[in-house]
């Protein structure tokens, strides 16, 4: 049994060790060793947190980033550390939570790294937290904005969500992270950031193959703020207005928060000149 945190001393000296001596397999290893303890409980987490496993995870990502499998393993690490906030790694557990921040996005940037996935959910959990900055005053979310704000990161985000085979709870940290981000500008709701056409047809391909109502509701978020911008292709408006009525019309499907964001994107859609013709035989389809 590992009693108290000389442990993690012990194990993050070696894996500091055999990366400087670039043995692949050690650091390997001793990542997934980190990650396997990370999730048997709040004591092992804290040990964790306390004995620098994030200052850790960024050096190893300094000197591995070409490594698929390591950036795999110690992204998965960090999302393993964010979950449940009361206890995990937060503004006040890591000051410096948003230079952590900065490099998660740059493993989302990045054309070749490997953990995209876990990193993007890791951002979303970030995302959600309650807890604020004592420099700041403000909670991580202020941060995740300022690393992901821009159109390259959300043509990334779609990335990483749009292949088939991405798992649903990675689909739902995407789309709703970018509903979190792509939201319109304060002196004209017509201009949404990420919201061009390739973006628009991106988020309705993710929304039409929804297999679970968290998945519908974050597309649906996302598409409501799509749904602002001014060239909405009113055949795409059609195109989504016809699917939300038919998985309204499922009882799995039938949550008051799935309502309230398809509600919302229907009201985005006929508030809008240009798509408001895709609309016109919508209403017969309601449930």
């Amino acid at each position: 049994v590992l009693v108290g945190d000389n442990w993690v001393k012990v194990l993050k000296e070696k894996v500091q060790e055999y990366s400087d001596r670039s043995e692949r397999d050690v650091v390997l290893s001793g990542i997934a060793t980190f990650v396997t303890l990370s999730r048997q409980g709040d004591a092992y987490k804290r040990s964790l947190l306390r004995k620098g496993a994030i200052e850790l995870t960024m050096k190893v990502w300094e000197e591995w980033s070409h490594d698929e499998g390591i950036m795999d393993c110690t992204c998965s690490l960090v999302l393993s550390l964010v979950l449940n906030e009361r206890i995990s790694l937060n503004s006040k557990t890591y000051p410096g939570i948003a230079i952590l921040i900065r490099k998660l996005a740059n493993v989302i940037h990045s054309e070749h790294a490997g953990g995209k996935a876990s990193a993007l959910r890791a951002l979303y959990h970030i995302s959600n937290q309650r807890k604020k900055a004592e420099t700041t005053g403000k909670t991580a979310l202020h941060d995740v904005r300022n690393a992901l704000g821009n159109e390259v990161s959300v043509r990334a985000m779609l990335n990483i969500i749009q292949p088939e085979h991405v798992t649903p709870p990675v689909v739902e940290a995407g789309l709703a992270l970018l509903w979190k981000i792509c939201l319109p500008r304060e002196d004209d709701n017509t201009i949404v950031l990420g919201g061009s056409l390739e973006n628009i047809h991106s988020a309705v391909s993710i929304l039409d193959r929804a297999k679970t109502p968290e998945v519908f509701e974050a597309g649906c978020g996302l598409v409501a703020n799509f749904a602002l911008v001014q060239a909405f292709p009113p055949d795409v408006a059609h195109r989504v207005a016809t699917r939300i009525c038919n998985l309204l019309d499922d009882p799995e499907f039938r949550t008051r928060e799935v309502a309230n964001a398809a509600i919302h994107t229907l009201c985005n859609l006929y508030a809008n000149d240009f798509a408001k013709p895709g609309m016109v035989t919508v209403g017969a389809l309601l449930p």
